[in-house]
């Protein structure tokens, strides 16, 4: 019975010690698993602070990029009236552009029709003047059709003369050539003078032509022919107003009778001549002998032997 006693005694001391072991070691482990959620309220508390910080950046950044769309929509709307704009402006442009090919076809057809009649003329008229024996100054009637030929040049700008000089057949060849040069001279300087620009004369000493010896032909080859050309591509209108050749050719000739005497007399060079740049004054006529008449030198028969230059 005492020993029941005493154990009753010591598990009564026992269970007392015991709880208040427990609940130490309870509060211990409580305060251990408290402090351990604490820091992982913590960790995730810096981690949700640091998400919340990120989705503030991010939604700055969305908004940032939603103003710069709307920004770009406006750009995309003006860009689609500019296009537009463009379109039309395009549709034009492309309008004028067949237009200017067309007309570049036009230009072009134009221009192979100039180049294949490039250099190709046609005979207008033809005018003769004529010189006295071994002379080259114009007279009072050569003045006077040249006159005529100059107002025609002047009313067509398209229109062109050659020049073309001649002799008759006595004398030397050199001399000749020399000769129906400086008339030929005469003639190109007087029309130089009235207005005609030198471009549109084409000129050309042909020296002597071959004659059967008559008087009345040599006369007739002292001279100095204008033909009057004009292209082929002319200048549309006034090309009506220029007759053909074998309607308008005209010879301004003096009597070839009436210039072998006057020829003979050496009359003075016309006012007018010196004017125009006549060559009678810088090219002096040789001296005729005393005695001899100068239509037998014209003529071909009793021509004095010391004179040699004073030929056609």
């Amino acid at each position: 019975m005492r020993n029941e006693a005493l154990a009753l005694l010591l598990a009564a001391l026992v269970v007392p010690a015991a709880g208040c072991a427990t609940k130490d070691y309870v509060r211990e482990v409580v305060g251990q698993s408290q402090a351990k959620l604490d820091a992982q309220l913590r960790e995730q508390g810096q981690v949700l602070s640091a998400q919340v910080k990120r989705l503030d950046t991010e939604t700055a950044r969305a908004d940032a990029q939603a103003k710069q769309l709307d920004e770009m929509g406006g750009r995309f709307a003006k860009l689609e009236t500019s296009v537009d704009e463009f379109g039309t402006i395009s549709r034009s442009a492309s309008a004028k552009a067949d237009e200017a090919v067309t007309r570049a076809e036009e230009i072009q057809t134009r221009v192979s029709r100039l180049l294949t009649n490039r250099g190709k003329r046609r005979l207008v008229e033809t005018i003769q003047v004529h010189f006295g024996l071994d002379r080259a100054d114009l007279t009072d009637a050569t003045q006077t059709a040249l006159a005529a030929l100059i107002r025609e040049l002047a009313e067509n700008a398209a229109l062109t003369v050659d020049l073309q000089g001649y002799t008759d057949s006595t004398g030397p060849v050199e001399y000749n050539l020399e000769l129906s040069e400086r008339r030929v001279s005469s003639v190109r300087r007087f029309l130089a003078a009235h207005g005609v620009d030198l471009s549109r004369i084409n000129w050309i000493g042909m020296g002597k032509l071959p004659d059967k010896g008559s008087p009345a032909e040599r006369a007739q080859n002292r001279r100095v022919t204008l033909r009057l050309m004009l292209p082929e591509e002319g200048l549309g209108p006034q090309q009506s107003s220029a007759k053909p050749a074998e309607e308008q050719g005209r010879a301004a000739t003096e009597a070839p009778k009436a210039q072998e005497p006057a020829a003979a007399a050496a009359p003075p060079v016309p006012a007018a001549s010196q004017e125009a740049g006549s060559p009678a004054a810088e090219e002096p006529k040789a001296s005729e002998p005393q005695g001899v008449a100068p239509a037998s030198n014209e003529e071909g028969g009793g021509r004095p032997t010391d004179r040699k230059d004073a030929t056609q």
